[in-house]
């Protein structure tokens, strides 16, 4: 999901749904984001809009518990969180009433130093890229 306070500020939480819409015990990673528009370009019928993200990720490999660990890797092992920047390229098309398409297509990296020492060993780099399609308002 992702909420737009201001014109230009949007702040996004994004995952699997790992834990409440399904239990599958694959690593995730969770974004916790704020993007900048870094500017607005009319193309057409659609504007095309450049976006810087920055904030922090939580990498899990199995059923974590609340809060997140920055410092370490949880109580059992499964679950740590670190810093997070990405960009994307967002396409938004008018349609009727206030309502748009919207199409975004961005990559990221996040650090997680602990990520290591976590029960499933992972890299402490996660690189990553997205392609979201949906509709605003």
């Amino acid at each position: 999901m992702e909420l737009s306070p201001l014109e230009m500020l949007s702040i996004e939480g994004c995952g699997t749904g790992s834990g409440f819409l399904h239990h599958n015990p694959e690593p995730e990673i969770a974004h916790f984001r704020s993007w900048l528009r870094l500017a607005s370009w009319k193309t057409g019928r659609a504007w095309l809009q450049p976006r810087l993200g920055i904030g922090f990720a939580e990498l899990q490999v199995g059923d974590d518990s609340g809060g997140f660990y920055f410092s370490g890797v949880g109580a059992t092992g499964v679950e740590t969180a670190g810093p997070e920047v990405g960009a994307s390229l967002r396409l938004l098309l008018p349609t009727v009433g206030g309502v748009e398409f919207v199409g975004d297509v961005g990559v990221s990296g996040a650090y997680f130093h602990h990520a290591p020492r976590l029960n499933v060993p992972q890299s402490s780099f996660q690189p990553g890229a997205s392609l979201s399609l949906g509709i605003g308002f």
